[in-house]
């Protein structure tokens, strides 16, 4: 081989350089002769000048149940009341608030809803004021309750015992004269 006459053409790979003059925000593609800077995801852009695209502003579809914030090249999301973010922080679903806090509802069933969770309270028993759990009626603060007897309140019920000379009714609610 003749190197005087033979044609040498070195390959020069311009993106190995400063990215190509590219904008840090994108990708140099190489190729003979030539390249091409591509704006990374979440940027938008000419290659040379990228800017951040803000997902939040051109899709209101996004992070439904929450917030949407734009981040630099990204979004992630800051959800409501009753959702999480998944993974990766671009969506929101619902929380299982009955599997997550087991104290809930103590002495009922906690029964999970969309966004939020509900206590169904035992026999006996009604919510409390925050909803979270249910609490003792006190039978006993009826009028009704335990004629002619003493009313003694229990967790979920109550106990009548009967004054002297008066018997207990069959469903164990009241007192009757014998």
């Amino acid at each position: 081989m003749n190197l005087a006459t033979s044609s040498y053409i070195q390959y020069v790979n311009e993106c190995l350089l400063n990215n190509g003059g590219c904008d840090p925000n994108a990708s140099c593609v190489n190729s003979p002769g030539s390249y091409i800077c591509t704006c990374d995801d979440g940027f938008t852009g000419n290659g040379q000048e990228c800017y951040d695209f803000d997902e939040c502003e051109n899709n209101l579809e996004l992070c439904k149940n929450g917030q949407c914030l734009n981040d630099a090249g990204s979004f992630h999301c800051e959800c409501d009341m009753g959702f999480s973010p998944t993974s990766d922080r671009q969506a929101c679903e619902d929380i299982n608030e009955c599997d997550e806090f087991k104290e809930l509802c103590m002495n009922g069933k906690c029964e999970n809803m969309y966004g939020m969770f509900q206590c169904i309270c035992n026999q006996g028993y009604e919510l409390g004021e925050l909803r979270s759990t249910c609490i003792d009626i006190d039978e006993c603060l009826s009028e009704d309750s335990c004629n002619y007897g003493k009313c003694i309140n229990i967790n979920g019920s109550y106990i009548c015992n009967c004054a002297d000379g008066f018997e207990l009714l069959a469903s164990g609610n009241d007192c009757y004269g014998k």
